[in-house]
């Protein structure tokens, strides 16, 4: 069954989406759907409607997050006497709130744009919802909260309030009654003593024993009421000590239940103070190398998040008091939890003095994993790094702070700053011995920054064996042109049998290079690379091995590296299965195994500080920049284009190759006036097979395992829907626009717009405006001719030309309808080539800008082919994968 989530667009906007899940009951379906259909028209008024919903079973889990969220400020609104007194309300959040909420918000589309500038703006959001419904019941705070919500607020209602005055001294607390009456006409309600009530309904004692009932009820379940209640001190203000100040909070819950509204200071937590005994590790440098080397451990005692000592431990416990003020607040202090956190604290010292605990070890403590040391994980333990591990770990996550890697006078780029911080960051990671994961944005440029490692590596001749770098098929061609290009002399082979012959290679061939690229579904084919063990493994597109029990996550994990380096632009926080796989191929036991990270995150739901342990404890480890980061954004050509490689699969070579050897021999018979009314229609088959072998025969069931350019848009278009991004997809063929929508549609789990020639000027603009909407519409696909100008389209930020037009300045004209005036994000352009086709070649011609690319851009229909002599026309058309 669909169930709802929420995800975040680049733009910092909530929206929805649906994914496979449990099956819920039709009443709780119908929440679903309603929320589905309020946060499509407006997010801000659906997220302070979620927030007015009690927390129901059948919420997923971004659901969850951002129900607590919006509930944390619907409460705060109930309870902010301004808010109902229709006064402005500061409704910023303080550092440490927005950060508490940044670290804790679950795995989801879009988590990695959440900072404390989108969250802010978030919360303003609801304020700002808030202010339009206000204003809509002319002011009126309660007829405001009643028409969010489905609890209806009683006229007459009693309401408690606590009030510190901030003193320890004598009675610290004052205890005072109030009830809330509808104003005549007004249709809200007013705050008056309770005493007033005695006389107001002085001749309705039906309707005053009414008002009192529930206070009865209660005082018989609560001493303190009961006494107020009799002596009729109920009515007045009252002083309170700190005992009968605890006793009334502890009972808030109870007397909330029963319908009255409790009004308590902000420092109350009704599970009172967390005292822990601690661990802080790695205070002084580790002995030995990645995962394995040795930290040290001191033991201490933490309350509320601060370290104390033993005496003053031990000075509370002596007040014996269940509030005392602490550090100007006042708290509550369990005497037990504290008498049994002094005993841990013992036992940590042992431990402690056994010399302390591994890296691994550590970190799986720091993200509060249980079963990675029996000496440990039966103590309830609050566990924080050392100024040693804390200042290397600023390193990890701040490449600023590094010295530079230095390429070497081989290396043929010049790298923008933040190149050359990721450049740095991979060297000092696995200088360290740590995996690491290179995580940038698409269009970044992860390639050049592990070029310019790897050149640096090689300029030292610090390396005595080549590196393995393992990539889809689809890109083996494009790390060849990237490595000519930027690292020309680093010595390379293409280990895969479209450009070698695997079993002529031994390994004192692959020992005399730098670098051997080879695909992932070599890996079980060409058994070498296991024999090996490689100076660096470097897996791109990381994603691929996300399944860990899948045969291709297996084979990786078989091969045996002294470094290893992951590079992915997907978002590898974003699932938790994923993160795990990921992490168990670069720092294996870092995050446990794979039952105890399973055991981990099923306490998540409950425990929503464990994402912000989790990320604590991953994040040294991954390096993301995004293309919206101000810091990036202004190091950044606003469009970057490149091309990349489909290749023919089985089924479209075959094809390709009987498509050439017909037109061979028709060509050899025909009559040359008859010549170029048949070459013409023999580029558009070629075309066709090179999209897809059922363009071409037009059964129509387009499998995606029968193109490699479909699996190639599903590589870029999971990318681009992990990011919550949108993207235009350009064809010249209108026949296959119903198969690719319907290939995207199963993609990104939701409706895509198109627009074709026969799209009539209405329904156009309809579409238009639906793609630049707010709600989440992740994909365009157009017709070149009928949308390559006239549109504007800048709230996408990839454009995907799926065939070529030949015409250089056509393609540009259709990418410009998302890069123009408007456009706010700096635009990908991805552009499709099946290598050693017919589209290859022109691609070829054309960037050589020969006299013959004049004459492909003029005649921009092939005709320029059927003045070709036979031969060199067949030399065009023929399928070429040769050698490396």
């Amino acid at each position: 069954m669909q169930r709802f989530h929420l995800g975040l667009q680049p733009t910092g906007r909530l929206s929805g989406y649906w994914e496979e899940g449990a099956a819920v009951e039709a009443g709780q379906k119908a929440i679903e759907l309603d929320l589905a259909s309020i946060f499509e028209r407006d997010s801000e008024h659906a997220l302070l409607k979620l927030g007015m919903l009690p927390e129901l079973p059948m919420f997923t889990v971004s659901l969850k997050y951002w129900h607590t969220v919006a509930s944390s400020f619907t409460a705060m609104l109930e309870r902010e006497p301004q808010a109902r007194e229709g006064l402005t309300v500061n409704f910023t959040l303080d550092e440490n709130q927005l950060r508490r909420w940044i670290f804790q918000v679950p795995p989801m589309p879009g988590a990695e744009y959440l900072n404390t500038e989108t969250f802010q703006g978030i919360w303003n959001g609801l304020a700002r919802a808030f202010r339009v419904i206000l204003k809509s019941h002319a002011g009126n705070f309660d007829a405001t909260i009643r028409s969010l919500s489905s609890r209806k607020q009683v006229p007459d209602k009693i309401h408690f309030h606590l009030i510190d005055t901030k003193t320890e001294d004598g009675l610290p607390f004052a205890f005072v009654a109030t009830y809330a009456r509808e104003v005549a006409g007004n249709d809200s309600l007013q705050q008056v003593p309770l005493s007033q009530a005695l006389v107001e309904f002085k001749s309705e004692p039906l309707r005053l024993a009414m008002l009192l009932s529930t206070v009865r009820n209660l005082a018989a379940e609560i001493p303190l009421l009961e006494n107020l209640l009799a002596t009729r001190a109920l009515f007045k203000p009252v002083m309170l000590d700190v005992h009968r100040a605890y006793e009334f909070l502890q009972a808030v819950p109870i007397i909330e239940k029963a319908g009255v509204l409790c009004r308590i200071p902000r420092w109350w937590k009704p599970s009172g103070l967390s005292i822990r005994a601690g661990l802080t590790v790695g205070s002084k440098p580790g002995t030995g190398l990645g995962l394995e080397q040795l930290l040290d451990v001191d033991a201490s005692l933490f309350v509320d998040g601060e370290r104390i000592t033993i005496a003053e431990a031990k000075r509370i416990l002596s007040i014996a008091k269940p509030l005392i003020l602490l550090k100007g607040r006042w708290v509550s202090v369990n005497q037990e939890t504290l008498q049994k956190s002094l005993v841990l604290m013992e036992q940590a010292k042992k431990l402690a003095g056994k010399g302390g605990v591994s890296f691994r070890e550590a970190l799986s403590l720091l993200m509060g994993a249980k079963g990675v040391n029996k000496s440990i994980e039966s103590l309830e333990l609050e566990v924080e790094p050392g100024a040693w591990l804390s200042a290397l770990w600023e390193k990890m996550k701040n490449p600023r702070l590094l010295t530079s890697v230095i390429p070497g006078k081989g290396f043929r780029a010049n790298l923008r700053p933040y190149q050359q911080e990721g450049a740095n960051w991979l060297g000092f990671l696995c200088g360290l011995g740590f995996g690491a994961c290179l995580a940038d944005d698409m269009g970044l440029g992860k390639t050049v920054q592990v070029l310019a490692y790897l050149e640096s590596l090689r300029s030292k001749k610090s390396t005595a064996t080549p590196h393995l770098l393992i990539v889809p098929t689809s890109l083996l061609t494009n790390w060849r042109a990237e490595v000519q290009r930027f690292a020309p002399e680093l010595k390379i082979l293409i280990a895969h049998n479209q450009f070698v012959k695997l079993q002529s290679l031994k390994a004192f061939d692959l020992k005399k290079l730098d670098l051997v690229i080879t695909s992932y579904g070599m890996l079980g084919r060409f058994p070498l690379l296991e024999k090996m063990t490689w100076n660096h493994l470097i897996l791109d597109e990381a994603q691929a091995i996300k399944n860990s029990g899948t045969r291709q996550s297996k084979a990786v994990k078989k091969l045996k590296a002294l470094q290893k380096i992951a590079l992915s632009g997907t978002p590898v926080e974003n699932r938790l299965s994923d993160l795990w796989s990921m992490f168990d191929f670069l720092n294996p036991g870092l995050l446990g195994s794979a039952t105890q990270f399973t055991t981990f995150t099923n306490d998540l739901d409950t425990q929503p500080q464990g994402y912000e342990h989790l990320r604590a404890v991953v994040g040294p480890y991954i390096l993301r920049r995004l293309k919206t980061d101000k810091k990036i954004i202004n190091d950044l050509p606003d469009k970057v284009e490149q091309t990349v490689h489909a290749h023919l699969t089985k089924t479209q070579q075959i094809l390709y190759k009987n498509c050439v050897e017909e037109l061979a021999e028709k060509i050899a018979k025909v009559e040359p006036i008859k010549r170029r009314g048949l070459v013409l229609p023999y580029i558009t088959k070629l075309k066709q097979i090179c999209n897809h072998p059922d363009h071409y025969t037009g059964n129509g069931a387009y499998h995606e395992d029968q193109s490699g350019k479909f699996q190639l848009l599903r590589e870029i278009c999971e990318v681009i829907r992990e990011k919550r991004e949108r993207v235009l997809v350009f064809t010249q063929y209108r026949e296959i626009l119903p198969a690719l929508n319907s290939f995207l549609k199963g993609i990104f789990a939701a409706e895509g717009v198109s627009l074709s020639g026969e799209t009539t000027p209405k329904e156009r603009l309809n579409r238009v405006n639906k793609f630049q909407g707010e709600a989440y519409v992740p994909y365009f696909l157009l017709t070149v001719k009928a949308g390559g100008i006239g549109l504007n389209l800048t709230a996408a930020s990839h454009v995907i030309h799926f065939d070529r037009w030949w015409n250089p300045a056509v393609e540009n004209q259709a990418t410009d309808r998302a890069f123009r005036i408007g456009q706010h994000r700096n635009v990908m352009v991805h552009k499709f080539l099946c290598p050693g086709t017919l589209e290859e070649k022109i691609d070829l011609i054309l960037q050589g800008k020969t006299e013959l690319a004049g004459e492909i851009i003029q005649s921009d229909n092939g005709n320029w082919m059927s003045k070709m002599d036979n031969k060199s026309l067949l030399e065009v058309f023929s399928l070429n994968l040769g050698g490396d």
